[in-house]
């Protein structure tokens, strides 16, 4: 041994080879447009994603970033700059950012708060072993017993962005240009409060809230950790 013939003790390290794909899954619905002093929900979890396409680079993993709105876009798995170049361009490409980076509200037309969104493609990533980071706020994305099935699952971390009107449980049509006038006479959009009677038993297990008026990018580092 190299012991008995130098006399010296001698440790050989490896770097590790993770290679670790993490799926982070983007909610891209309406209610995701609300914000707190000029920063959306949606921005928050974009800005969340670009961290995560860096720190891969750091740690020899990939992210493959799905956004979902009315309908599912993929980017495919990369990391550092060069992940965070394809995400911007997907994101500019289903109008979501315009040229300059800024979020495009969407379509007064387009929304609808009680719609829940078709997420049955995502299952086939949430049935693979992947680390799967889900950015949310929980308003439309998904069921809430869909919801309550897979946040059970040791690889899937869900973090609920907060906005101080969600706090409220009642969003304002009129905070996204949505007429009142055939909704009702407060013009407000009450939230599912379903979630919020699983909240203890849920922020035991992989459910965290971030809120935006926070540091949030701070947070989500230290709860990744």
């Amino acid at each position: 041994s190299i012991l008995a013939k130098t006399g010296n003790p001698y440790i050989k390290t490896f770097e590790e080879e993770r290679n670790l794909e993490i799926v982070v899954i983007i909610d891209a619905s309406p209610s995701m447009y609300i914000g707190h002093k000029g920063i959306s929900k949606l921005q928050a979890a974009i800005e969340i994603t670009c961290l995560l396409y860096l720190l891969a680079r750091k740690t020899n993993d990939y992210v493959h970033a799905i956004i979902v709105t009315d309908s599912v876009y993929n980017t495919p798995p990369k990391s550092g700059e060069e992940g965070v170049s394809h995400l911007v361009s997907l994101l500019e490409s289903i109008n979501i950012l315009d040229e300059k980076g800024n979020i495009i509200p969407p379509k007064i037309e387009e929304i609808n708060l009680e719609k829940k969104l078709d997420i049955s493609i995502l299952l086939k990533h949430l049935e693979k072993k992947r680390e799967v980071v889900i950015l949310s706020d929980l308003v439309q994305l998904f069921t809430h017993d869909f919801f309550l099935k897979i946040i059970k699952r040791k690889h899937v971390h869900c973090f609920q962005l907060m906005a101080p009107l969600d706090e409220t449980k009642k969003l304002p049509y009129s905070f996204l240009g949505v007429s009142s006038s055939d909704k009702n006479k407060a013009g407000y959009h009450q939230l599912d409060t379903s979630y919020r009677n699983d909240y203890r038993k849920l922020m035991a297990s992989n459910l965290r809230r971030l809120r935006i008026k926070d540091r949030y990018l701070e947070e989500f580092v230290k709860e990744m950790l």
